[in-house]
């Protein structure tokens, strides 16, 4: 008899351009999906969803079969702060007065955000120590203001959701990320890669030691220039991007094919970049670690050539993550995958408080 239990609550990722949404259950010592969605914002860009958004998205989750109100959401990156400090050795907080260390991270989080510590709310965890350091414990911070977390708990709970839990993205996207990499003991870099920015989390020993949100390089700036440079609008440029059937399998190129090509090729050569810098980061840091594998996920990761253009930039596996695909029992990965932007809210579905 395979036991199932309930579906979890929902995971909800509040991305600029969209709503993502994934409900799971276990079966045995497996998950099926219960219900997924992609909802298209009709006021994109906004840290706070709009009135009608919110509705449109209770609207669509009903019809898609989600089970319940109970959801775990995405904390948006607008309203993301984010500190790292360190702890002397006789400081250091022991794992047992989890309380303490949650003072002192809403104290450093309130300095970075120039407000009171009193008026943040934090999740923090101590980082691999680095070898050449033995007198202090790395930390690191995240958090929102008061203010931003009852607003956007305001905006979703008034259209009858019930918040169980708010979550940082880069969080949610590890714990997923460990799903598709769970034997890893070295560093595994995620690049989740949607239209409006790009996020970077590396992970060493399953714990996140490095996240940066960025609109300067990825998709964001390969929108902009090819959209000038095509003439199209946004919504032909997204579809000529990942167009396929072009010169990479053997049939003649399309001039409107060899200019992207050009394009996301220069433009990979600045992710690449940007990527190697986190990782020589965080390699000074743990010199003892290496690079297993990139993971691309988001709304943009297909763009036609930008995975190969990293791999040989970076001399590392890349990979599409497929996180409906692991679910259903295949390693979790793809090609270019209708799947890879549910990444975050498969890791916000399998929040602890369900796993555990």
């Amino acid at each position: 008899m395979t036991l199932v239990l309930p579906p979890s609550p929902f995971g909800l990722d509040l991305a600029a351009e969209t709503f993502r949404a994934l409900q799971i259950e276990r079966r045995g010592s497996q998950y099926a999906i219960v219900a997924a969605a992609v909802v298209k914002r009709l006021d994109p860009g906004l840290a706070i969803p709009s009135d009608r958004d919110t509705a449109r998205l209770v609207e669509v989750l009903e019809r898609q079969g989600f089970v319940g109100t109970s959801t775990v959401i995405s904390l948006p990156d607008p309203t993301l702060i984010a500190t790292m400090f360190e702890l002397d050795q006789q400081a250091t907080v022991p794992s047992s007065s989890g309380a303490a260390l949650g003072v002192i991270s809403r104290v450093e989080l309130g300095r970075a955000a120039g407000c009171g510590p009193q008026e943040v709310e934090s999740a923090s965890w101590p980082l691999p120590r680095p070898a050449r350091s033995k007198a202090s414990t790395p930390i690191l911070a995240l958090g929102c203001t008061h203010r931003d977390a009852d607003a956007l708990l305001n905006a979703l709970e008034c259209k009858g959701l019930e918040a169980v839990a708010l979550e940082p993205r880069p969080l949610a996207l590890a714990r997923a990320m460990r799903t598709l990499a769970p034997s890893s003991k070295h560093i595994v870099a995620n690049v989740d890669m949607d239209w409006s920015d790009t996020t970077i989390v590396l992970s060493y020993n399953g714990a996140i030691v490095y996240q940066r949100s960025t609109t300067e390089v990825g998709a964001p700036p390969i929108l902009d220039l090819a959209s000038r440079q095509l003439g199209f609008n946004g919504s032909l440029t997204r579809r000529a991007l990942v167009r396929t059937g072009t010169s990479t399998d053997g049939q003649a190129a399309q001039p409107v094919d060899r200019s992207v090509d050009a394009l996301v090729a220069e433009q990979g050569e600045s992710l690449a970049r940007e990527l190697s810098m986190a990782l020589s980061y965080v390699l000074h840091r743990y010199p003892e670690a290496s690079v297993d594998l990139v993971l691309m996920s988001g709304d943009a990761c297909g763009i036609r050539g930008l995975a190969l253009a990293l791999e040989q930039r970076l001399h590392t596996p890349i990979r599409i993550a497929d996180p409906l695909g692991v679910l259903a029992g295949g390693d979790g990965y793809s090609g270019v995958c209708p799947s890879a932007p549910l990444a975050t809210a498969l890791g916000l579905a399998l929040q602890s408080g369900f796993t555990s």
